[in-house]
């Protein structure tokens, strides 16, 4: 037996980013449709949600991200109308990031992943318009949702002021440092994914917005929880949740589920937002790094998103606005000046998103639209199936339209509606698409997307 001396070269001290190919089974990676198709099947789709009179922070949210990416203020007066109607009570209620309630009642169970949810759906209002006093919500937000993440001094104290039971502080090895609670009683031990990787998310709109180093620091304690410990970049996208009690297994206490996807959106959107030379974890990944490594193990390992066809299915054929929302987000940021292979991959997935809402989960020019994305087509009206639908739509509208495609399935048609509605239930013009001022483009322009080579794993036999 001869050993070859190769060793060296299977030690690497960071894993390269991915690189892609759409596979030749998605269906439906062209959409056909005009830009001005686009905008009218999207306002036909927003009318008949403004026609059913929606307070849906999700919705309202949908339509900050579609005003910002098409560089318009079509809907500014319904959004900030609709998140500037909380109130403030500190006996009952803390009202944070505009339409974020909290009771404080430690017997009565929160859910932070909610209540982080619906404060990253009003910072994304504050991105698109710039009011100020969404901006000093937000900051409420997140310093609610700071005392419920573990922070350096709580690991040293073995203890968090929000919880009654002494915490762990390490699991694996992995510092519990930046990892967000599930609930906000004082009882609660679990961690969860989704929780933490929403409290990144917001923290990265933060610095975005204010350039204040607190948020990055936070953001990067965060990311760095869900790369080493819940293992986000892995196989399936990880854990779930751990158990913080420390006389508790640190294992995934919620199992397989939903969650995963969810959290890998989330997590993405945040990527989205940092500048791309930010790093943090064990390895210290750079952003740029951890977006081409979880786009693709999301892509090719969660089964709730790497179905042969390209649609995501996370059960009864529904769809998942956070992941569409976090491709979105990645692919406004990094379609001008990003990896071309990536924004292509990123650009084709959202494109068989659209195409399959399009021809299978609406009856033509009904512009009602199903739960399930591979249909049926349903003829009644649901508010969080029609807001579902639009996650989609906006997100992949703003992909470049192409010359040539060897797929099928594109849609080609519009919806019946000409307008977009501005809140009374009556129509405006469709807004008009220009670039958007951080050089991203905006819906409307031309390009042809290239190809690109698939990642490969390779080991290295000793013979």
């Amino acid at each position: 037996m001869h050993l070859r001396y190769l060793l060296p070269i299977l030690f690497v001290a960071k894993p390269l980013a991915a690189e892609f190919a759409t596979p030749s089974t998605w269906e439906g990676t062209n959409i056909t449709a005009s830009t001005l198709d686009r905008q009218a099947t999207i306002a036909a789709a927003i009318d008949v949600v403004y026609a059913n009179e929606s307070s849906n922070d999700d919705f309202f949210s949908i339509l900050a991200v579609y005003d910002f990416r098409s560089n318009t203020t079509a809907y500014e007066d319904a959004v900030t109308a609709h998140f500037s109607n909380s109130t403030f009570a500190s006996n009952q209620f803390v009202s944070i990031a505009l339409h974020c309630l909290i009771w404080t009642d430690p017997i009565v169970p929160t859910y932070v992943n909610s209540l982080m949810s619906q404060c990253v759906d009003a910072v994304r209002a504050y991105q698109a318009y710039q009011d100020s006093a969404t901006l000093d919500l937000a900051v409420q937000a997140w310093e609610y949702g700071r005392t419920l993440t573990i922070s350096k001094a709580n690991i040293a104290a073995g203890s968090i002021p929000a919880k009654t039971f002494n915490i762990t502080k390490t699991c694996s090895g992995v510092s519990l440092v930046g990892g967000t609670f599930w609930q906000t009683t004082d009882t609660d031990t679990t961690i969860f994914g989704d929780s933490t990787a929403l409290f990144f998310a917001l923290s990265a709109y933060l610095y975005q917005a204010t350039s204040n180093s607190t948020y990055l620091d936070a953001a990067q304690d965060s990311g760095a929880f869900m790369v080493d410990l819940m293992n986000i970049t892995s196989a399936g996208n990880g854990l779930a949740t751990v158990s913080a009690n420390d006389s508790a297994s640190c294992g995934d206490t919620f199992g397989a589920g939903t969650f995963r996807i969810d959290q890998a959106g989330f997590f993405l959107e945040g990527l989205a937002i940092l500048p791309g030379n930010t790093s943090f974890g064990k390895q210290d990944l750079s952003v740029d790094t951890l977006r081409s490594n979880l786009v693709n193990i999301t892509l090719t390992t969660n089964k709730l998103a790497n179905a042969d066809n390209g649609i995501i299915n996370v059960g009864s054929g529904l769809g998942d606005q956070s992941l569409v929302q976090g491709l979105g987000t990645l692919y406004h940021t990094i379609n001008a000046t990003g990896p071309g292979d990536l924004v292509t991959y990123i650009g084709n997935f959202l494109s068989v998103q659209y195409n399959t809402i399009f021809t299978a989960a609406t009856i033509l020019n009904s512009n009602i639209y199903a739960g399930s994305w591979i249909g049926p087509p349903v003829e009644q009206y649901d508010e969080t199936n029609q807001t579902l639908a639009l996650f989609a739509l906006v997100n992949a509208a703003q992909v470049t339209l192409t010359t040539n495609s060897t797929t099928t399935g594109a849609a080609t048609g519009t919806g019946t509606g000409a307008g977009a509605g501005n809140g009374s239930g009556t129509s405006t013009a469709v807004p008009q698409v220009t670039s958007t001022s951080n050089g991203a483009v905006g819906l409307g322009i031309d390009a042809v997307l290239g190809s690109v080579i698939p990642l490969v794993l390779i080991s290295i036999a000793i013979l």
